[in-house]
């Protein structure tokens, strides 16, 4: 059997190599130097263990990584909620990675593997292969029959390096305001890459001020975090919206990472869902089910659960945009969330993927 990966994204490559360890699979992936800009990641305990598995996490650059324990939620300046791993009892709940770090170790892993075969530019289709589409570009050039359902939050994700004055405690913060959603990684002590999710028309009177006035708008919204902001570099920003494909497995495709799902970047989501994906896809063709039970099970599990996680994201992010509770009652009610053990496990082991444990054993 052959499976074909005609992407360049990352998720395509991480498949590529996650695929190569299946026994019998030609992997054919397409040539050429992978891509990667400046921003970071951040990498759950199960994508972890899986990139560890398929030998890309030994071949990064171990001082370029912050791994981190707890996360802290704010409603505006008032800390409401703290996610530990103390709560599943682990080391660490996720690591934060740059981009190029997990490119170059990933170059590294994919340069050792003997097992990938290259597509060039030219490369006709390959009688009898499952095509692996990770990119949705892809599925509009091979005309794949799906619909997706689309949410378009009316927001743009400024995305910045901070460099500040208060140690950070390489510690993520997530900050919640009206309409606005502050996503801070560590990158060292002294330094976060921030997310600030904005309404478009507040996105577009920040585009032409200076970075002294960006940084005097911020110090309004996290002085009480970073102190005082000493520096700031702009990245790529881009506009925010979620899709899910109707199905995931059509004729001869199998859709995975961003061809199936796109997600809010609330909870650092993309990347790992497209592991798991990735994960969950080579468990089942590994397994003694022949091609099409396989992927029929993969998509089965697959649909449900990102789904269910853009229904969870869409609920907090609607819950904290609602202009009809006061700010006062969703305090209370995120205290009250805080105090309950039963449930606070849960929604840790969903976000560090810990809970798909079960899905290899079913």
């Amino acid at each position: 059997m052959s499976l074909v990966l005609p992407s360049d994204s990352l998720v395509s490559f991480i498949a590529a190599l996650g695929l190569s360890h299946i026994q019998g699979q030609d992997v054919y992936v397409k040539k050429g130097k992978l891509k990667h800009y400046d921003r970071y990641y951040s990498i759950n305990a199960f994508s972890k263990s899986y990139l560890d598995d398929i030998g890309i996490w030994s071949n990064l650059d171990s001082k370029k990584i912050v791994p981190y324990s707890q996360i802290d939620i704010f409603l505006n300046d008032i800390k409401s909620i703290e996610f530990s791993s103390q709560n599943l009892k682990t080391d660490y709940l996720g690591y934060i990675v740059h981009e190029g770090n997990l490119v170059d170790a990933l170059s590294e892993s994919m340069s050792k593997c003997n097992k990938l075969k290259y597509l060039d530019d030219q490369a006709s289709e390959i009688e009898n292969a499952t095509y692996v589409i990770s990119d949705i570009t892809d599925v509009k050039l091979k005309g794949i029959q799906v619909d997706y359902e689309q949410h378009d939050y009316h927001q743009t994700a400024l995305n910045l390096t901070l460099v500040h004055t208060k140690t950070n405690k390489n510690q993520p913060i997530q900050i919640f305001y009206e309409n606005e959603i502050l996503g801070l990684l560590p990158i060292n002590e002294f330094s976060y890459n921030l997310i600030w999710s904005l309404p478009n028309a507040k996105y577009n009177s920040f585009k032409s001020i200076t970075d002294t006035d960006l940084a005097n708008h911020l110090n309004d919204r996290i002085s009480f975090i970073v102190g005082a902001i000493d520096k700031i570099e702009r990245g790529k920003s881009f506009t925010l919206s979620s899709r899910h494909a109707n199905k995931y497995f059509h004729e001869n495709n199998v859709l995975i990472g961003e061809a199936a799902h796109k997600f809010h970047p609330l909870a650092g989501l993309g990347l790992n869902m497209g592991i798991e994906d990735i994960a969950i896809l080579s468990f089942l063709l590994s397994s003694n089910k022949t091609i099409r039970e396989a992927l029929n099970d993969y998509a089965l599990k697959r649909i449900n659960r990102n789904q269910s996680l853009q229904r969870l994201l869409d609920i907090i992010i609607n819950f904290h945009s609602s202009k009809s509770i006061p700010a006062q009652l969703k305090s209370t009610l995120l205290r009250l969330f805080d105090n309950t053990m039963l449930i606070k496990p849960k929604i840790i082991e969903n976000a560090t993927g810990l809970n798909n444990l079960q899905l290899f054993t079913e």
